[in-house]
């Protein structure tokens, strides 16, 4: 089930610009309605990212920069979306939800840091640049003989 924004008390400022939660809340539902054709009882978290996302594009985008600088991201990101940006936002904020909990922690974060690091062998440059020196260049490798090896 949605939950729409409540509304708050808001200075001056917000209401002349239509900003007040009241307002946002409105346009929001009216996104999702008319531009989406969902009904509040049934739509999905997708759906309601895709309305807020109309929504912050003819609310702010529209009053604070030039519209045209935005619109073929906006497009792209709404019509065909080819890395699923808006299709896997969801999965991004239960994520970042996590980090955010695991950084509050200094010793969960510092267990998965030092996990992390120890890890990450497979993805090593001094790896990556061998792979490719005898796979793709075909070139040998040339050994480096330190300084007091000399003798």
């Amino acid at each position: 089930m949605v939950s729409y924004p409540e509304t708050h008390d808001v200075d001056e400022g917000d209401i002349s610009l239509g900003n007040d939660a009241a307002s946002i809340a409105h346009d929001f539902k009216e996104k999702l309605f008319f531009e989406l054709a969902k009904f509040p009882g049934v739509a999905t978290t997708n759906d309601c990212s895709l309305a807020l996302s109309f929504v912050i594009r003819d609310r702010l985008l529209h009053r604070w920069v030039e519209a045209a600088l935005f619109e073929p991201l906006m497009r792209t990101l709404l019509e065909h979306d080819p890395f699923f940006v808006l299709a896997d936002f969801r999965a991004y904020v239960d994520c970042q939800d996590t980090v955010s909990r695991a950084w509050a922690t200094p010793d969960t974060w510092t267990r998965s840091a030092v996990r992390n690091v120890a890890g990450m062998g497979t993805f090593s440059s001094d790896r990556s640049i061998r792979e490719y020196s005898e796979g793709i260049w075909k070139a040998p490798a040339v050994p480096i003989v330190k300084p007091n090896e000399h003798s």
